[in-house]
């Protein structure tokens, strides 16, 4: 046997062990994947998710955002929510199973977007690599699955970033379509939260400085633009014609330029408090990070191995700090829980795509451009411009920062660099997918819901046994109170009960209450103002008690609203219906209000 037999038998046998390799990252992905589906069934929820799923649904019963419904400025999540629950109730108008369907559709959506990052990543890095780094990325903002104002703008913005990455770095054959279509995911997530503005300008940014031809560069910058401009008028047109430009223009006025004036819910933070909390976790990890770094570059780079394969110095330096970032990442983990420990990791992963950056790794991987600060600069501003919880629990936003990170380390040129990089995904995943997976938000964990919802808005999930029947049989009361032209409105903070309401009209600014009782807010003046533009006040006001609060508003003697409900409404209902929902207020207007809502409004 000669030579080139002998090396022809080598490749093949490197080139089976390779294919062995892909196909075991490709089973736990597609396992990840199933894992995501399965826990959609799991857990039912009755405030943020409510509030989410909700909101569509009444927006498509009349509370048009911006116009009817200017509550928020972060609406735009709606919009793909929308579609799914209108084509739902086309079949089905009592929208049996809508919260899991939602569910479903929102891993789906992460499951396309996963797929299009592989084809994107995978041209400039090994196929097992770009396996590990999307295996990575389906567990994000699995705490809760399904379309919000936090989960739409991080995934549709990584799908932009890397599309103009594609477009402008990879030269892709479709690189207008692909930088089109960035714009047009970026309106959609700066609906969804338009706190993640800062990203526009650092994508515009991108496009004016890494396309050095002039033609190429203004048609480019116009796709985009059009694109920005094609999801707006998408948005307001409809909006416009549901209602009118005069209605749609205050609704604007009152949301963005001239609120109305209420007791504010800010929590002043103290500057120095805020440098306090961050100052110990920066200077841990910065602290780890020098020592192991330094250590491991000591020892490698005196290694006659890694004088064969001719290692430069930062090379060296770049596979102490990937040791570093394992054992840190490692530590996170066993350290931290749930929503804590995806902040943690970003945090860390932040500090470590700062130091890349710095060292200028970013001249030969120009993905930390694309996909390294946009989320970390919408994570800075929200620490720095929100007045409440200015915590690294923020940097659970900024997960996204794994991607780039990985990227870089994966495709290093060293091969123990690879091998620790290789590591630190599979923990990551491993870690991510368990934690992801045991988590419930705010229901029991996970081995007691052995119970399966068999009717109503949660059909299909399951739960506990008494939640399994309290939440169908509360579904079924709704809707034989409320009559089917019958206006209504739940106060304090129910959104499951507008999703759970089949017939009536809603009239209330928003699921989520605004009047804000849960943080003791007393100003009820934008109801009142929003019963005098739309000349209509509830029929039904209703109050469900399912121990979130202490008590409930209307048994607050110092709450304002309460004059309103007891100067023209009589009590119909009031008891104890199950051990969910402990204790239920039902209140029919008596007709006696005279229709001046000014009075009311003078007097908050």
């Amino acid at each position: 046997m000669n030579y080139n037999q002998i090396k022809i038998i080598k490749n093949r046998i490197l080139d089976n062990r390779l294919k062995i390799y892909t196909t075991v990252i490709l089973s736990g992905i597609i396992l990840t994947a199933l894992l995501m589906y399965i826990r959609c069934f799991f857990g039912t929820e009755f405030s943020d998710e409510a509030y989410y799923v909700s909101e569509a649904k009444e927006m498509l019963n009349g509370n048009i955002p911006f116009a009817v419904n200017n509550s928020s400025k972060a609406l735009g999540f709606t919009f793909l929510l929308i579609p799914i629950i209108f084509v739902h109730a086309l079949f089905d108008s009592s929208l049996e199973g809508i919260v899991l369907i939602t569910r479903l559709c929102f891993v789906t959506l992460k499951v396309v977007i996963v797929i299009v990052s592989y084809c994107i990543l995978q041209k400039n890095l090994k196929k097992s690599s770009v396996l590990l780094i999307i295996g990575t990325l389906l567990p994000l903002n699995g705490y809760l699955q399904n379309f919000n104002y936090n989960s739409v703008p991080i995934w549709l913005l990584l799908l932009a970033g890397l599309l103009l990455f594609d477009a402008v770095e990879q030269n892709s054959k479709y690189k207008r379509a692909e930088v089109w279509s960035a714009g047009f995911v970026t309106a959609i997530a700066l609906f969804a939260n338009p706190g993640w503005g800062i990203t526009l300008f650092i994508f515009l940014a991108l496009l004016l400085v890494r396309i050095k031809d002039k033609r190429e560069k203004a048609i480019e910058v116009l796709l985009f633009c059009s694109a920005l401009m094609v999801e707006v008028l998408i948005v307001i047109v409809p909006i416009v014609i549901q209602t009118s430009f005069e209605e749609f223009w205050y609704g604007v006025y009152r949301l963005f330029i001239n609120p109305i004036p209420v007791d504010s819910l800010a929590q002043h933070k103290e500057w120095e408090d805020v440098f306090l909390h961050f100052r110990n976790p920066f200077i841990n990890r910065l602290t780890k990070m020098i020592i192991i770094s330094t250590i491991v570059y000591i020892i490698v780079h005196k290694q006659r191995w890694l004088k064969k394969e001719k290692s430069t110095k930062r090379e060296c330096l770049v596979l102490g700090l990937a040791f570093a970032l394992l054992m840190d990442t490692i530590c996170i983990i066993y350290a931290e829980q749930e929503i804590n420990q995806f902040a943690m990791i970003a945090f860390a992963f932040t500090i470590y795509m700062f130091v890349f950056f710095f060292g200028g790794i970013y001249k030969e991987e120009k993905i930390i451009l694309y996909l390294g600060f946009y989320p970390i600069a919408f994570v800075i501003a929200e620490i720095i411009l929100v007045d409440y919880n200015a915590t690294i629990q923020r940097f659970v936003n900024g997960i996204t920062v794994l991607v780039p990170t990985l990227y870089i380390l994966l495709k290093q040129k060293l091969k123990l660099t690879r091998c620790i990089a290789t590591l630190l995904a599979g923990v990551l995943i491993c870690s991510m997918d368990y934690t992801d997976y045991k988590y419930i938000y705010r229901d029991d964990v996970i081995t007691n819901l052995d119970y399966k919802v068999e009717s109503g808005v949660y059909k299909g999930i399951y739960t506990t046994e008494e939640r399994s029947k309290d939440v169908i049989e509360l579904e079924k009361y709704l809707n034989e109170l409320i009559g089917k032209d019958e206006t209504y409105s739940f106060r304090d903070n129910v959104p499951f009960a507008y999703l759970m309401t089949h017939k009536g009209k809603m009239c209330e600014l928003s699921t989520w209450d605004y009047l804000q009782y849960t943080y003791h807010r007393n100003s009820p003046t934008p109801l009142y103002d929003y019963y005098r533009r739309r000349n209509m006040i509830p029929e039904w006001i209703v109050y469900i008690d399912y121990g979130r609060d202490e008590k409930m508003s209307i048994e607050d003697a110092e709450y304002k609203y309460n004059d309103w409900v007891n100067a023209y409404y009589d009590k119909i209902d009031d008891f104890a219906m199950n051990e969910t929902f402990y204790h239920v207020i039902a209140y029919k207007y008596n007709g006696s209000f005279d229709g001046d809502y000014q009075r009311w409004i003078n007097n908050d």
